[in-house]
């Protein structure tokens, strides 16, 4: 007795099955150029390993659909610690990227605990809930609290403290087409989260140039 996803793979359009009693149910997804294991082992992390889709109400597996639409974007996003800013991406399902944190010092890197940053921004953006247009879920958090030295040398976390915050600065969702190709779409957002508009370029990009 188990749950499976059968996918036509030339329509790029998966359905859950129950392979017992050979039955289809629950929403039509969209599994274009998404790989089916990929989503076996977000289900088990994310949703829950016996979690099973048969028996969720019909509002919480479509909720779960659309979480699993939301991780499939890449993001671009930024970590801030006082008056430094690093720019960072993600991209489906588990990888993160931060510019510039490996040439910061040793001293640096133990008190904002830098070398746990992309595994950290890793499992938030995995299990993060968001809808298929990419928001409408956490744009913004903090890592961890602050680092500190105490009386006997050693390095403590100091709960009154904020560590690294991290904010959502773009979104990709989708390929703009034109008499000469196409390019790819970014939905961009503001410190407060709020979107500030779309393109291939972030409006503060577009005004630099100027």
């Amino acid at each position: 007795m188990a749950w499976e996803l059968l996918v036509d793979e030339e329509r790029g359009i998966g359905v859950f099955t129950c392979n017992t009693a050979d039955v289809a149910f629950g929403p039509l997804m969209d599994m274009h150029n998404k790989n089916v294991m990929d989503f076996y082992n977000w289900w088990n992390d994310v949703i829950g390993k016996y979690n099973d889709p048969r028996t969720m109400k019909d509002s919480d597996l479509h909720n779960a659909v659309f979480r699993w639409y939301g991780v499939q974007y890449e993001i671009k996003f930024e970590m801030v610690v006082g008056d430094k800013v690093f720019e960072g991406e993600y991209y489906p399902l588990d990888f993160a990227s931060i510019k510039g944190i490996h040439d910061e010092s040793d001293e640096f890197h133990e008190e904002w605990d830098l070398d746990d940053w992309t595994n950290v921004m890793e499992s938030v953006f995995k299990n993060r809930e968001c809808d298929m247009e990419g928001d409408g879920g956490q744009m913004s958090g903090y890592l961890h609290t602050k680092i500190t030295l105490n009386e006997d040398q050693e390095y403590i976390r100091n709960p009154d403290t904020n560590g690294p915050m991290w904010r959502i600065v773009g979104i990709k969702n989708g390929w703009e087409r034109s008499s000469w190709g196409g390019s790819e779409t970014w939905q961009w957002f503001n410190k407060d989260g709020e979107s500030v508009g779309q393109g291939s370029k972030a409006p503060w990009d577009e005004e630099n140039k100027d």
